[in-house]
């Protein structure tokens, strides 16, 4: 893991590509009885929505609907079991807190004293594709409309969109503290989105500095607020080995800060299902032949100039220690942690991470040098075929592979065409 990103949570610098925009026809709506609001003024003095990330279309009115706190959301796409969770999620977002934390400041609108005619009470959900498979080319566009007079409807091609426009109306609704109640100013509205970029990303560090399952849970949620879509999980690291393998428990008994800094396989499966019903992917980075002190506690074989001291020279920073790449009990393991991840994280994406390497750790290693004599290949040599086997292993369980740049732009291997390279110094990377 790099120097450059070592706080706890950061942006990843990938933007891989764009997704067209959908236009499902509006659905039709019938008008429930009408309310007469005097006097609320609707008109937003502000230039753009207050609606974050800003939609790639939108219109509006200049009315002012209240919502009913007894909101209901109907049609066939209300029932799907992850929409289904998430309006239960949503009939307390559209409401909670904002009393006391406002989106907008309190005079969001000042000019239009023109009375406001309906209660929004009724929200009809329509979804094209019930698939719930979320993966990098999942649909996750929607068009919300909400009318002055009538029911609002989320049109969506995939449940991903539905979870997007929930939130988006979440962030339509408005506290009025001179009534006590809720409004959507600037109706009529329709508004049609779909995201910029497919990969949307937070990368966090786990090994460095552990953070509990509850903790990794609010960070997905604050995520799907803000309709990013992917937790890439930099889990393993030279510091601590969290992740309790079941054919190598050594690894995490030895390896992690404690034996209550861990993620059991129970803990990773619940992560990855709390995220998809957010709409948000998991890819998992293992970290590996660099970074890699805290897997030779456990298997000290597999492990090159462990905690050597001092640690300059062997390592970017301490604590000294990468894997083994010319032991055979180094692929072993590896292979056996990456077939678990493999059934773990189903997600079609796996980083095999890759970067800073230091090669002084496997120059002053004794069984290194011995095998490079035995078979005549020189370190760089070694050093591609341990990452392409890695790899290789990776893609046979139907992954497609991510690493750092450096393999490419420092290190100049062979990758395959498919590899997907993750750039992190800069983007004259993204440029080379």
């Amino acid at each position: 893991m790099h120097s450059a990103i070592s706080f706890s949570l950061c942006a990843a610098a990938i933007a891989l590509t764009t997704v067209a925009a959908q236009s499902p026809a509006a659905l039709a709506s019938s008008s429930p009885p009408t309310q007469v609001i005097e006097g609320i003024p609707a008109v937003n003095p502000v230039n753009q929505p207050w609606i974050w990330p800003l939609p790639q279309n939108w219109e509006r009115g200049s009315n002012t609907v209240k919502v009913s706190k007894s909101i209901r959301f109907e049609g066939k796409g209300a029932r799907q079991p992850i929409v289904s969770k998430a309006i239960k999620r949503y009939q307390k977002d559209l409401f909670y807190k904002k009393e006391d934390y406002p989106m907008i400041p309190y005079n969001w609108s000042t000019t239009d004293n023109k009375p406001s005619r309906s209660s929004l009470s009724t929200v009809v959900i329509d979804i094209k594709s019930t698939d719930d498979h979320l993966d990098m080319d999942t649909d996750e566009s929607y068009t919300l409309t909400v009318p002055v007079d009538g029911k609002a409807t989320l049109q969506a091609e995939t449940i991903y969109g539905v979870l997007h426009g929930l939130e988006t109306l979440s962030q339509l609704v408005q506290y009025f503290p001179e009534r006590r109640s809720y409004y959507i100013p600037n109706a009529p509205w329709k508004i049609s989105d779909f995201p910029k970029y497919k990969h949307r990303g937070i990368l966090l560090d786990t090994s460095r500095h552990y953070y509990r399952v509850q903790e990794i849970e609010k960070i997905i949620d604050t995520l799907s607020w803000n309709k990013l879509n992917v937790f890439h999980w930099h889990m393993l690291d030279s510091t601590s080995f969290p992740y309790v393998s079941e054919k190598y428990p050594e690894l995490a008994a030895k390896g992690a800060y404690t034996p209550r800094h861990v993620y059991t396989a129970k803990d990773i499966k619940h992560i990855v299902q709390f995220a998809k019903e957010r709409g948000v992917r998991v890819i998992p980075e293992m970290e590996a032949p660099g970074h890699s002190t805290a897997w030779g506690y456990g298997i000290p074989e597999i492990a090159s100039c462990l905690n050597a001291q001092p640690y300059f020279g062997y390592t970017v920073q301490p604590p000294a220690g990468q894997l083994n790449i010319a032991h055979p009990k180094t692929k072993e393991v590896v292979y056996g942690l990456i077939d678990e991840w493999a059934e773990l994280f189903p997600d079609s994406f796996f980083h095999a991470a890759g970067d800073e390497v230091v090669m002084k750790c496997w120059e002053n290693d004794t069984y290194i040098t011995n095998h490079l004599q035995q078979t005549n290949q020189t370190l760089m040599q070694l050093f591609e075929e341990f990452v392409l086997d890695m790899e290789d292993h990776v893609r046979q369980k139907n992954k497609t592979v991510m690493v750092w740049q450096e393999m490419l732009l420092e290190y100049h291997f062979n990758l395959p065409k498919d590899t997907v390279i993750q750039v992190w110094i800069g983007s004259e990377g993204v440029k080379e």
